[in-house]
């Protein structure tokens, strides 16, 4: 089992927003399991580094349930690093 650094992860996480046609590169935690190949528990997890990093957003959409009932469902995306200032 390979081990990602803190970086790769959240360049991993910052790819699956960008290669896909989500509003604005916001997914839902299925989505991004399908986008980086992840399961859910380790999803968890590096969206959480992503946080701690101070690069992630979290937004909420409007989605059909399994009833077809419209309710909010948490989206994430994960913003590229910022770059440092040059003197």
């Amino acid at each position: 089992m390979m081990t990602l650094s803190v970086s790769e992860i959240l360049r991993e996480l910052e790819q699956a927003g960008l290669n896909t046609d989500a509003p604005e590169g916001f997914l839902t935690v299925p989505e991004l399991c399908l986008a980086t190949g992840w399961g859910e528990s380790k999803l968890r997890k590096n969206l959480k580094l992503a946080q701690a990093a101070g690069r992630l957003q979290i937004a909420r959409v409007m989605k059909p349930s399994l009833a077809n009932v419209m309710q909010p469902v948490p989206v994430y995306r994960v913003t590229p690093a910022s770059k440092g200032k040059r003197g």
